[in-house]
């Protein structure tokens, strides 16, 4: 065995200045939160560089690194060194051949036994090279197809693309269509059930730069200065066209402004959460927090077991099609996985009736892959909160914040409910 650790990697890179502390502590509120390596944690969020991280872990380790580039193209002669049983088994790669030795890439520092058993199947010495988890998982995949996980999965898109697409950027609606396919008023329905005090007007932002929700009974504008203005009435519901004599409705989709660069709301969103006690500003706080990382967003009641439309927000939304969402959760297993004590669900949505269902309020453009956060008063959920980037994935999301924020929602629905009971008595 090599020498022992000694000192922390979120230490190292705080003490190198190639990391703030605030950055480091949304890591390892992800890590306590989805598992997984610090370094793995820090990549998703992007508080760390894939360089900088690896210089740090080979010190930490006193390993000669590896990089990216050097687990590319290996020659199949040099694979063929280990057995794809071993490689998977240890999680080990062989790279390059020196002379005699081989080395061998890990993502953390072997012991004298695996080197010798290495050693032993290859026919020769064994040098160990440090390389990050997700590079190494990476080459498992290309090389000895090992499956990957949808985390890994997606965090690698992200890493070998020079950034993120456009579609991942936050999602405005103008004002001027946020009208389109409104289906007539019904009651708004609450987490604890029945209509809503007010009910729901039609309203939207004064500036476009404002996320525009979506409720089943029209749009409603969230600002975090909690402005909004009441919106013209008169502004159609669809675009009407003829096609071979039958009238062909068309939901017009919105445009979108993606220029602008996202300023993260998160926390903010949180700070107000802390100060509502009322169910539908909880709702429109939880929604617009989220417009500058996903999308396209989905509020969902949860009441007897069943879940039920509430609100929407984002790109390609029909609201309309929120009144006919209403399943039972073992119809849809990220939602019951959820009911039977997950934290979140990350991976896709699936298909059957209740995705359908879903999909149409997604205007039937099935995601790649969700995020779905549960809110609960005490240990009972009454929402459940749904994120996705269209076709792009989620990886890289603040799901430390994101797990705060539906607990702070949780808390504010239940100041709601009590200040609801008060004010019956």
């Amino acid at each position: 065995m090599r020498n022992p650790q000694k000192r922390r990697v979120g230490e190292l890179l705080l003490e190198r200045g190639l990391l703030e502390k605030n950055m480091l502590n949304r890591a390892l509120n992800l890590q306590r939160a989805a598992g997984g390596r610090l370094g793995l944690n820090l990549l998703e969020i992007g508080a760390v560089s894939e360089s900088n991280l690896l210089r740090v872990l080979g010190s930490q380790s006193e390993l000669s690194i590896v990089t990216v580039d050097e687990l590319r193209d290996i020659p199949e002669s040099i694979l063929r060194s280990i057995s794809e049983k071993t490689a998977r088994r240890l999680a080990v790669v062989p790279f390059r051949l020196r002379g005699n030795t081989l080395c061998v890439a890990s993502a953390q520092p072997l012991t004298i036994d695996v080197e010798n058993d290495l050693a032993t199947e290859a026919g020769r010495l064994v040098r160990p090279f440090l390389a990050l988890d997700v590079r190494v998982y990476e080459a498992l995949n290309i090389y000895y197809e090992a499956p990957l996980s949808i985390r890994l999965s997606n965090l690698l898109k992200r890493m070998n693309r020079d950034q993120l697409p456009h579609d991942t950027q936050p999602v405005d609606v103008p004002p001027e269509l946020s009208q389109a396919s409104i289906a007539q008023p019904t009651p708004s329905v609450s987490p604890f059930g029945g209509p809503n005090e007010d009910g729901f007007a039609a309203e939207a932002a004064h500036r476009v730069s404002q996320p525009i929700i979506w409720d089943r009974n029209g749009a409603r504008s969230i600002s975090m200065n909690h402005s909004a203005s009441a919106l013209e009435p008169d502004h159609p519901s669809a675009i009407i066209e003829e096609e071979n004599g039958e009238a062909i409705e068309i939901v017009p989709e919105p445009t979108v402004d993606v220029t602008s660069s996202p300023t993260p709301r998160l926390t903010l969103g949180i700070q107000d959460l802390a100060e509502v006690a009322d169910v539908e500003r909880t709702a429109e706080l939880l929604l617009g927090s989220c417009s500058d990382h996903f999308v396209r967003r989905l509020l969902l009641a949860y009441r007897s077991g069943r879940v039920r439309g509430w609100k929407a927000d984002g790109r390609g939304i029909v609201p309309r099609h929120l009144t006919g969402v209403d399943f039972a959760t073992d119809q849809c297993p990220p939602f019951l996985s959820i009911e039977k004590g997950a934290r979140f669900w990350l991976g896709p949505l699936g298909a059957g009736a209740a995705a359908e269902q879903l999909n149409h309020v997604l205007g039937d453009r099935p995601p790649s892959e969700c995020l779905i956060l549960p809110s609960r008063v005490g240990d009972r959920t009454v929402a459940f909160l749904y994120l996705d980037n269209g076709g792009a994935g989620v990886a890289g999301s603040p799901l430390g914040d994101l797990l705060e924020l539906t607990r702070e929602a949780g808390h504010a629905m239940e100041r709601a409910l009590l200040k609801s009971r008060a004010t019956a008595n």
